[in-house]
């Protein structure tokens, strides 16, 4: 036993991650590490890093980082997504 000294998990967009990191947000002992989706690489626009390369904006009156073109309108992330 005994506490971890790295967690990872996948944030954004429905993860896990807070519950895994909620225990140890705080810990200066403890690294919280979160991986986003990059998909074909940040610069090909082909990825949904909306906390890497998103901006502030309100979708469905909630305020969070979204991709978006220059005039706000909200962009589709890409996706390899199954099912």
């Amino acid at each position: 036993g005994g506490k971890p000294d790295v967690l990872v998990a996948c944030v954004g967009s429905g993860s896990n991650a807070l519950g895994l990191f909620h225990e140890f947000v705080g810990d200066k002992d403890v690294r919280l590490v979160g991986i986003e989706a990059a998909g074909l690489g940040l610069d090909s626009g082909k990825h949904s890093a909306t906390l890497a390369v998103g901006d502030v904006g309100v979708y469905h009156g909630s305020m969070r980082y979204l991709l978006q073109d220059d005039q706000g309108q909200i962009l589709n992330p890409h996706s390899v997504g199954v099912g």
